[in-house]
């Protein structure tokens, strides 16, 4: 019988008006994967000068919850040699 394995994943939606992110646990029971949220939190995408900001306030809010191990983060724009700039915002 196989042990299970916890993975915890951030994921995010950033956009012009707000950007949502969320922690997610993904667990491994005997070859059956699950996913279950433990973190939502929506900001003002404008209320801080770099998405890092944003980011750093939500994993310190939710500090309890573990460490990320995986992430992946929607943003409005092109990506260029790795660096994303998002269209609408300053």
């Amino acid at each position: 019988m196989q042990g299970s394995a916890a993975m915890l994943i951030l994921a995010g939606d950033a956009g012009g008006t707000k950007t949502r992110l969320a922690l997610y646990e993904k667990t491994d029971h005997a070859g059956r994967n699950s996913l279950e949220c433990s973190a939502v939190s929506t900001f003002d995408s404008k209320s801080a000068p770099a998405l890092e900001e944003i980011v750093l306030a939500f994993l310190d809010r939710h500090a309890s919850v573990g460490k990320v191990g995986a992430a992946c983060i929607g943003i409005p724009g092109p990506i260029v040699f790795g660096t994303v700039r998002a269209t609408n915002l300053p």
